[in-house]
């Protein structure tokens, strides 16, 4: 998210360092996820794809 140049037209030049500053670390800081979180979402999708498939393919068994 920018900040539009009329925003910070009021700010002194040291307050607007420090606010584009903030930004650029806020910006850095929601970029960078937790790599235990991705692996978690990866392994809960393969434990629920895996167990629909295995399901299936013993319902069909069973039926055939």
């Amino acid at each position: 998210m920018a900040v539009l140049p009329s925003a910070l037209g009021g700010m002194s030049d040291q307050a607007r360092e420090l606010a584009a500053g903030w930004q650029e670390s806020a910006m850095e800081a929601k970029a960078h996820r937790p790599t235990w979180k991705t692996l978690l979402a990866f392994a809960i999708v393969y434990f629920v794809w895996g167990s629909t498939f295995l399901a299936i393919r013993v319902g069909t068994s069973e039926v055939l």
